[in-house]
């Protein structure tokens, strides 16, 4: 019975069918001090008691998953990208330039020499100089446009 007072909780002796009737006593070799369990950290790299091969070995196993994680990551933008969820940002922004330039060119002919064609013949003018009027209207309007774009663009460096 005295075992069971050293060894067992008071609210563990409480709940026997016959609890111990006595004086509780726990032995000194059952305590442990406070600061003593603190000064074993749990982490085995801080570890300052480890051997330096284990110190080696749990550091390259942090880097094995740090380049597994980085792996994975690489894996998953790559798939992304070859089943045309993402595209490059530079690819696209270039591709995206050249059908505007296409574009700007085609309506820039359209207006000066077919538009220009059109509206000479309907009201019996010279299509040269109506095709030299709408030139310098196009060109005017194309400085305005190019202009409030830029104006955008800085604003939007300034925000950023």
């Amino acid at each position: 019975m005295s075992d069971l007072s050293a060894t067992l909780d008071p609210s563990q002796q409480v709940s026997q069918e016959r609890p111990f009737q006595g004086p509780i006593t726990i032995p000194a070799s059952a305590y442990v001090d406070p600061a003593e369990q603190r000064a074993v950290p749990s982490d085995p790299i801080v570890n300052p008691i480890m051997a330096e091969r284990e110190k080696d070995q749990a550091r390259r196993a942090k880097a094995d998953a740090d380049k597994a994680e980085h792996d994975a990551e690489a894996a998953r933008r790559k798939l992304a990208l070859d089943e045309g969820k993402y595209v490059v940002a530079e690819e696209a922004a270039a591709s995206f330039g050249r059908e505007m330039a296409k574009f700007i060119g085609d309506t820039e002919l359209f207006i000066i020499n077919h538009l220009a064609r059109e509206i000479a013949e309907s009201n019996n003018l010279d299509w040269k100089s109506v095709s030299a009027q709408a030139r310098e209207a196009y060109r005017r309007f194309r400085a305005i446009a190019s202009a409030d774009a830029r104006e955008r663009r800085e604003a939007l460096k300034r925000g950023s």
